[in-house]
């Protein structure tokens, strides 16, 4: 899950324009990074490409903190796994 979480890092990293590792998981996605309704749609395709989950979009926009980010994925790929063990279903 590591892996999971330094690759939000760095996806959230490059639309806030920031370093990966000035990112922490108590800051606020749209108050303190900046970013837009339309970076956050951009950043849910980046991870659910990185990491071949499918995040449902009516249950990402109330996440708040990269934190909140963190922990909707760390689930999304838990229940993608635990439905699909052996990978997606085309």
């Amino acid at each position: 899950m590591n892996n999971v979480h330094h690759i939000i890092r760095r996806v959230v990293a490059r639309h806030a324009g920031v370093s990966a590792r000035s990112i922490q998981a108590w800051q606020r996605l749209e108050e303190d990074l900046d970013l837009t309704q339309l970076e956050l749609s951009l950043i849910a395709l980046e991870i659910e490409d990185a990491i071949d989950v499918e995040l449902p979009a009516e249950r990402f926009t109330p996440l708040e903190t990269v934190g909140d980010l963190s922990a909707f994925v760390a689930r999304s790929v838990g229940d993608e796994r635990r439905h699909h063990p052996l990978g997606r279903v085309a």
